[in-house]
């Protein structure tokens, strides 16, 4: 056998193409940034930002997933649909969802959201602070109380990929002391920089 070609691809571009590119403002308050920063107050750590050079493709393979889902539901939907990559603003605080799930008969909202956990223990998104004060944080923009949350377990002993839905319901509580949190970060953010 003769190799023709070995050539390494870029799998954000791949995404790019296929998924669209996600754009961020650059002078706004995200949502995720404004977590990392509550965190690094907390912890009196610094911020470690997500370095896509030392695990290349690893956010592509996520937004890949959120793709294949929301294109896969919508094909089979039969009373709701999925309004892919939305981007939304509260103030001056700004998110891109993965999506919103919007019930055509009643129009009722849900978060869609899609997230690919590697690992070999199912960790349910109750567990993962981070991803719960994300979506709350969508739904206070969205004005629902819904998510719906696609995970792929990506497990490698024995390898295996597992898609799993879960249907949460927050309280109106638990919304506006996420928001809130959100709120006082970007106020020490904006005294402190």
């Amino acid at each position: 056998m003769e190799v023709l070609l070995e050539q390494t691809m870029d799998l954000d571009n791949i995404v790019d193409d296929v998924a669209g590119a996600v754009t961020r403002n650059p002078g706004g308050y995200h949502v995720t940034d404004l977590y990392a920063e509550a965190i690094s107050v907390a912890t009196k750590k610094p911020i470690v930002p997500f370095d896509s050079d030392l695990m290349p493709g690893l956010a592509a393979m996520g937004r890949l997933w959120e793709w294949v889902i929301i294109k896969s539901f919508n094909m089979n939907a039969q009373i709701s649909r999925i309004l892919p990559a939305v981007e939304m603003h509260l103030g001056d605080i700004e998110a891109n969802l993965d999506g919103l799930l919007i019930h055509t008969e009643d129009g009722s909202v849900a978060v869609a959201e899609a997230k690919c956990k590697f690992g070999n223990r199912f960790i349910k998104p109750w567990d993962m602070a981070k991803w719960m004060s994300q979506v709350k944080a969508y739904c206070k923009m969205a004005d629902t109380r819904k998510v719906i949350f696609y995970v792929l377990y990506i497990m490698s002993g024995p390898p295996k990929c597992v898609p799993v839905a879960y249907h949460l319901e927050f309280t109106e509580l638990e919304i506006h002391e996420n928001w809130a949190m959100l709120q006082n970060t970007k106020k020490y953010m904006e005294e402190n920089r």
